[in-house]
């Protein structure tokens, strides 16, 4: 039986590749930690493509460390519900996150997945993101033949600055570090580290808006086509939607549209109404933000074995530093005393576990409905959760390798105006190099309307129909559709016509990955002290790297709480082994 201490420095619940990572470098400083790994798997088994059975409501797997096949058998397939692609992973603060854990630059490049940078698909334009500004100027001339001056100010702005904005993200850990050191109450030990003086670069924590202003002053933003993307980043908060940008030049219009396929499909997934609405469609983006969206998307990368390679990898590094996990379990009880978290209770465990910190890689509200105080004034501390903008809504089509037609990539997003994004990934399976997964998402209302069957039917066949567009011969290479709503189907097998495509009763049970937030996000701190999450809801405009953002600064919190510097920061390691074990 599996034996737990009194206390903890860490606990960590779930299995966000996020809240995995904040557990691995908490435990690389010598802390304590614990990882409660929920029951509720991201990857779950639903509708069978050759048999009408109904899908097991938990997974099987007994293990973290193995993770859910794409392809189970012949006979039943695992929909891979969460896209495979992690921003800064080839490159960046991801990346050297990993190597920090001991992931040497030979296993990453392994598990690396060449050719799944996204190629963005629009009525008029096939542009597909390349790794280098370089190879990025070459597809865009092969697109775009004679660019106009605002497309030649986009490469250039990227070229020049893809560096500076890698390098932002890269010495986060380092200036937040130093500001919870001068900003933060002292923790009840003594500090065992001294706070020395900061690195000029560091003396004052930079913000993404200075970021901006200080590419505006390099020598290359001369020229009016660069400045554009700088200056009106902030000064006039000018959006994709300005009459600057998408004005009457046809090469400034094609331009948006791209960018609006970028941002839909790695950042902020739009609902078919919210993208009908030409005042609400990318809100709150700016100009120098799309230039950000461009770089950071050079800098992802996806993993050969999907998802589940890197929460394995995370896992793993976790437990070679020490991290203890309980795999098959859930935390079912967060109690607060005097507005700081000071325990946590365990499913199958009687006596809660005390814990100076505990990251949840779920949304807040989950958070929010475990939570217990000792004096409900505190309760007001806590933050609101986000209300979701959406669901990710999606159908995985099995179809024959061959039918393929030439220049498809791994990683397409459809994107028209006014319109949802689609997204096409293409998953292959390695027992069987003759078929291939497809997997179609798109994001719906978070409503009650969104759960209709005949809504959702309704969805897919148009999902299904765009597909049939962008390639025609592919549908009589279809050899089975996961979940199947097409209707002489059902009409020819035991299933009901009203049969939804997505078995939930309740927008309350979607679970919390395929959720779509907007707007800033909540952070990694809930109000409470102690207590934070790691997830989609923290950073959303930030896509999948606004979750790891949070994770480290969490990560960061709990080090200076107990003396250390910040997760990456070289410490004494065996000091914090044998004062905390």
């Amino acid at each position: 039986m599996i034996k737990l201490k009194e206390n903890y420095d860490w606990v960590v619940a779930g299995d966000h590749p996020a809240a995995l990572l904040s557990a691995a470098l908490v435990a690389k400083l010598g802390l304590s930690v614990l990882i409660v790994d929920s029951k509720e798997r991201p990857l779950r088994a639903l509708l069978s493509m050759h048999s009408h059975e109904k899908p097991p409501q938990k997974s099987s797997q007994k293990s973290p460390e193995k993770a859910p096949s794409v392809y189970s058998d012949r006979v039943t397939s695992r929909l891979n519900e969460e896209p495979n692609f992690y921003l800064t992973l080839r490159s960046g603060l991801l990346n050297d996150s990993l190597k920090s854990l001991g992931i040497t630059d030979a296993e990453l490049a392994y598990q690396l997945k060449s050719g799944h940078l996204p190629q963005i698909l629009t009525p008029e334009h096939r542009v597909q993101i390349k790794e280098t500004s370089e190879a990025l100027d070459h597809e865009f001339n092969r697109e775009f033949g004679q660019k106009s001056e605002l497309i030649l100010g986009l490469l250039e702005a990227v070229r020049e600055s893809s560096v500076e904005v890698l390098e932002y993200w890269r010495t986060f850990p380092e200036r937040f570090t130093f500001a919870l050191t001068a900003e933060a109450p002292e923790s009840e030990e003594r500090q065992r580290w001294p706070l020395k003086k900061k690195p000029k670069h560091l003396r004052k924590a930079q913000s993404f808006n200075q970021l901006c202003r200080q590419l505006l002053k390099q020598k290359f933003a001369s020229k009016s086509s660069v400045r554009f993307w700088f200056k009106n980043g902030f000064g006039d908060g000018s959006t994709l939607k300005s009459k600057k940008f998408s004005g009457e030049k046809n090469a400034s219009g094609e331009l948006n549209v791209l960018l609006e396929g970028l941002f839909a499909g790695l950042f902020f997934p739009l609902t078919r109404s919210q993208a009908a609405s030409r005042s609400r469609q990318l809100q709150g983006w700016t100009v120098f933000q799309s230039l950000h969206a461009v770089i950071l998307a050079q800098s992802g990368s996806a993993l050969v074995g999907g998802p589940g390679q890197l929460k394995k990898m995370l896992l793993d590094a976790a437990a070679r530093f020490g991290a203890q996990v309980i795999s098959e379990a859930a935390c079912v009880g967060l109690v607060s005393t005097a507005g700081r978290l000071t325990h946590v209770k365990i499913e199958g465990f009687e006596t809660p576990v005390s814990t100076r910190g505990f990251l949840s890689g779920t949304s807040l509200s989950e958070v929010k409905s475990e939570i217990s105080f000792d004096q409900r004034r505190f309760w007001d501390r806590l933050k609101s959760p986000l209300t979701p903008v959406g669901w990710s809504f999606q159908i995985g089509i099995r179809v024959r390798s061959i039918s393929l037609p030439p220049g498809m990539t791994s990683r397409m997003i459809w994107q028209q105006p006014d319109s949802p994004s689609l997204d096409l990934e293409l998953i292959s399976d390695p027992g069987n190099p003759d078929e291939m997964l497809l997997m179609l998402r798109t994001v719906v209302p978070y409503a009650s309307q969104s759960l209709d069957p005949e809504f959702q039917r309704v969805t897919a066949a148009r999902m299904f129909q765009k597909l049939r567009e962008l390639l025609p011969f592919l549908e009589s290479a279809v050899i089975g559709i996961e979940p199947e709503f097409r209707t002489e189907v059902h009409q020819s097998s035991s299933f009901q016509q009203s049969e939804p495509c997505h078995r939930w009763k309740d927008i309350a049970e979607i679970p919390a990955h395929l959720l779509i937030f907007g707007g800033k996000g909540v952070g990694c701190r809930t109000g409470i002290e102690g207590l934070f999450i790691s997830s989609y809801e923290s950073f959303p405009s930030l896509g999948s790297f606004g979750g790891f953002l949070a994770a480290i600064e969490a990560s960061a919190w709990i080090a200076h709480r107990c003396g250390l510097p910040g997760p990456f920061a070289a410490a004494a390691t065996m000091v914090a082994k044998s004062e905390h074990s």
